[in-house]
This record gives structure tokens, C-alpha cells and sequence, in this order.
């Protein structure tokens, strides 16, 4: 019997202390839902802010992992899923990462971002090699993080490899605006798949970052947006 799943994405402020952002993350993960499953999408590089990690992936690696164990014990409390942008460590090497832990606070999958956005981003960390796919709630669901879902070849061998989800944490800033509404919804349409984008809103040190998290149906539909303002977005999800 097809099992139902509420997805929610969170669209933070920036600017938040490391207490607040885990506040966030406790009312995504408490969201009260009727259905079988719960999965929340978070921004990337959420546990210590984007510029923050960019700036020192050092520090930012050393509080994310002290982070994650409380998120995944969260993550069983709450019997929710979540999809969470934070810096990891390989070796000497630091990554841009979407770590996907279960309902059980199990870390089912790490997506390493493979396509750097930026001088920045790719002196400060590692480019990941190839895709990540993880069995989901939604079914068989791939990682992404912001400039990656751009690369349609990419996107591409993630729908031949059986993708029918693409889970997206972002931090897209203007003036790239049209992102959301043109390059993620063609992305959907060109390879039959859906697509949940999370991103922040506000300002943070010279970036601007718009909002405009949304769900992108098969056929390249909004499903559901959360425009320029915070806040979480749910929506159920029935297969079939």
C-alpha cells in the first residue's frame, strides 16, 4: 500500500547564532503531520551559515560535526528525515556536503557538491566526484547542492541512474534570481523528475539571498513556493 510523506522546506533567515538555527531545525523536524513519513529539506551549509563555512571551513567543520549527533538525535525523537547542508572533513580535504540522516538518526547518505560556485567556494573546499542516490520516503531520491542542479549532464545521469526525487539544499544569492523559476524548473521537465530547492533569505555580509524555495513537479510545475519571506512550506505527497 503506497505510504504518504509530508515534505517541508525550510527557508531560514540569515544572520541567525547557532542556537537559533537549531531552533529552526527542532520546529521542522517537530511539524505535526497526519502522514506515514516526514522529510525536511534544509538550506546549504546550514549548521554554521554559508559565508561563515566558506570563510573557515575549519571552524565551521569542527561545529557541524559536534552539531550532528544532536541532529540526529532530533531526527529520532521527531521520527523525521532531514536533508542538511554542513562542512565535512576527508583526510586534509574539507567538503560542501548534504547529509541525509533517517528517521531512526541513522546518516543514511553525504553528498559532496560536485560543481563549486566561485573562486571562494572552490578555494575553500574539495569538489565531489559523481552522484549520490539514497532510498527515500519519496523513493529513489538524489542529492544535489545549489550549482550542481544547474549542470543539466549531471542532472541527467542522475534521472538515467533511476533518480525520481532530487533533493536540493541551495544558498543561491542575486543577482541569479531566474535559478528557481527557469533553470530548476527545466531541469525537472527535461528528465521526468521532481525537485525540492531550499534556500535562505536576507542578507549575509555582501550576499543577498532571495528565498524562492520550491517544490518542482515532473513536468516542471510549482508545486509549492515560499517566495521572499521565512518559514517552512509543507506539502503531502501521495505516490501515484
Amino acid at each position: 500500500m503506497p505510504t504518504s510523506t509530508t515534505l517541508l522546506l525550510c527557508q531560514p533567515p540569515t544572520g541567525l547564532a547557532c542556537v537559533e538555527r537549531l531552533e529552526w531545525i527542532e520546529q521542522a523536524l517537530a511539524y505535526p503531520s497526519v502522514t506515514t513519513h516526514k522529510l525536511v529539506v534544509f538550506p546549504e551549509l546550514f549548521l554554521s551559515g554559508y559565508v561563515a563555512s566558506v570563510l573557515d571551513p575549519a571552524a565551521a567543520c569542527r561545529q557541524d560535526q559536534a552539531l550532528l549527533e544532536e541532529i540526529r538525535h532530533r531526527c529520532r525523537t521527531h521520527r523525521a528525515w532531514a536533508v542538511i547542508g554542513a562542512v565535512t572533513q576527508e583526510a586534509n580535504d574539507y567538503r560542501n556536503s548534504a547529509i541525509c540522516i533517517d528517521a531512526g538518526g541513522v546518516q543514511q547518505a553525504t553528498h559532496h557538491k560536485c560543481r563549486p560556485f566561485g573562486q571562494d567556494e572552490e578555494a575553500a573546499f574539495t569538489a565531489g566526484q559523481g552522484l549520490t542516490l539514497v532510498d527515500t520516503p519519496l523513493g529513489c531520491t538524489g542529492l544535489a547542492i545549489c550549482f550542481d542542479v544547474e549542470d543539466p549532464q549531471l542532472i541527467a545521469e542522475y534521472a538515467a541512474s533511476g533518480a525520481e526525487w532530487l533533493l536540493v539544499p541551495t544558498a543561491n544569492m542575486r543577482p541569479y534570481t531566474l535559478v528557481p523559476g527557469v533553470k530548476v524548473r527545466a531541469r525537472a521537465l527535461d528528465n521526468g523528475l521532481s525537485i525540492v530547492y531550499a534556500n535562505y533569505i536576507g542578507q549575509d555580509g555582501e550576499l543577498d539571498f532571495p528565498g524562492d524555495s520550491l517544490v518542482v513537479g515532473e513536468q516542471g510545475e510549482i508545486h509549492a513556493q515560499l517566495g521572499a519571506r521565512p518559514g517552512l512550506l509543507a506539502m503531502q505527497y501521495w505516490p501515484g
